[in-house]
């Protein structure tokens, strides 16, 4: 009985090492990944980001900013747009009548 559970309790040491090196490779490629959006940018911006890894640059939180402002401004439009159709068949309705 010892056997079989020392070797269960391997095989999960195995697989538990596994999934750790996945997400190591993971987290790896993503930095990789960043690093060559920042060298595209300028030396600049790699120099920053070599001195403060985890910080959020002005152009990236300016990216995120845009994208939001974006997104509410097309619920507007596409809110007002719907209250523009309904006030159509609102007076195409009382016209009828």
């Amino acid at each position: 009985m010892d056997d079989i559970e020392a070797i269960q309790r391997r095989n999960l040491e195995r697989i538990i090492s596994q999934e750790i090196v996945k997400s190591k490779d993971d987290l790896y490629i993503i930095e990789q990944e960043r690093i060559q959006k920042l060298m595209s940018r300028g030396t600049n911006a790699l120099k920053n980001h070599e001195q403060h890894p985890n910080t959020i640059y002005k152009s990236e939180h300016k990216a995120q900013t845009n994208s939001r402002t974006s997104n509410i401004i097309n619920s507007i439009k596409t809110s007002k747009t719907w209250n523009n159709i309904k006030k159509i068949r609102q007076r195409n309705r009382k016209d009828s009548f």
